[in-house]
């Protein structure tokens, strides 16, 4: 198991802390961007393993700062896209590249398993009517760097308000 997978799948009572996710994609698949998968501090518990992770060598120096631009650059974070994406950032050594984006929120899995017809489904049914707390999920991890928060250019579709 990488030290990614390591980083993701440990309980946050674990040593070294992790995030406790799946390591799944499909798992999260078509849930839209809800706080119960992903949250402001399972970026900051990310952030912070990475970021120690570049004074022991294990992730190259910079690689922090690129995970950052990648949680600024998602237009929604759901679990889905947001795993995908990273793992495309550590097959890119760790450099950022807004192509490197996975706007889909759905992955059929490749285990074989019949999460990935279930994912299918679930995400094929919730067309149109999926959560998006991206603002909720995002915005406390980039407030605590310092860095301004992305305006949405649509509708929330969790929150009704328009902007």
């Amino acid at each position: 198991m990488t030290a990614l997978r390591t980083l993701l799948t440990n309980s946050p009572c674990d040593a070294p802390k992790g995030a406790g996710m799946s390591t799944r994609p499909a798992y999260y698949s078509g849930r839209g961007a809800i706080i119960d998968d992903l949250n402001g501090s399972k970026l900051e518990t990310l952030y912070q393993g990475i970021k120690a992770g570049e004074e022991t060598g294990e992730y190259p120096e910079g690689a922090s700062e690129a995970f950052v631009e990648m949680v600024i650059a998602m237009p929604e974070l759901s679990a889905t896209s947001f795993l995908k994406t990273l793992f495309r950032l550590e097959k890119n050594n760790w450099t950022w590249d807004p192509s490197l984006v996975d706007p889909s929120g759905v992955d059929l899995g490749s285990d074989g398993e019949d999460a990935g017809m279930m994912s299918f489904f679930t995400a094929f049914s919730a067309t149109g009517s999926r959560r998006d707390e991206t603002d909720n999920i995002r915005n406390p991890f980039l407030w605590k760097r310092g860095r301004p928060t992305p305006r949405k250019s649509r509708r929330d579709t969790y929150h009704s308000y328009e902007e």
